[in-house]
């Protein structure tokens, strides 16, 4: 069913392109995200459930890697952006919050399926983390625990700086350049 989910997410871009509001591309892209992770999840061979996308706090340890990576992959970005000159809280899609480097997140954007998804599966599909590495706390949330959190980190910096299987370049060598185009542009 492939060819019909890609005629599907073609559409969501068309309807997207034709957005005449910030609130309609908004709910394209919420209803588009939706059925993008139901499919992502499809991947999923590990022994965490997948409850949807849901985050602060994130209730499962599926959510609890995605918003941990996301979160540093953003931190980065918001760095590149301030040492190319560019204010990372003024964004273009994502707008001012307090807090909130928008433009990192508009630029974490595109970043998001082959770098950050792509790791949290690699990772739970090779059991490199089991239910007993993470814990729960008060309000709900689900969190790594300090020597699993240690070896998140180990991981992320080896796929960080590992060279990418079709151009050879490590991701963070990939975020600098688009940040470079980006305040270029």
């Amino acid at each position: 069913d492939l060819d019909e989910e890609r005629e599907r997410f073609a559409a969501a871009i068309q309807e997207a392109t034709g957005a005449v509001t910030l609130q309609s591309l908004e709910g394209v892209e919420g209803a588009a995200a939706r059925r993008y992770f139901e499919l992502l999840m499809r991947f999923n061979r590990s022994p965490f459930k997948w409850q949807g996308r849901i985050r602060h706090p994130s209730p499962d340890p599926l959510n609890g890697l995605l918003s941990l990576t996301y979160t540093l992959v953003g931190h980065e970005l918001a760095a590149l952006c301030e040492a190319a000159g560019l204010d990372p809280y003024l964004g273009c899609l994502h707008q001012p919050d307090y807090g909130r480097a928008s433009l990192a997140q508009d630029l974490l954007e595109p970043f998001r399926h082959p770098l950050a998804d792509r790791f949290v599966m690699a990772l739970v599909n090779r059991s490199q983390f089991q239910p007993e590495d993470f814990r729960q706390d008060p309000n709900g949330g689900c969190f790594l625990g300090a020597e699993a959190l240690k070896r998140y980190f180990m991981e992320y910096e080896k796929w960080m700086l590992a060279p990418r299987f079709d151009d050879g370049k490590p991701w963070r060598r990939i975020l600098q350049a688009e940040v470079e185009r980006f305040a270029q542009a």
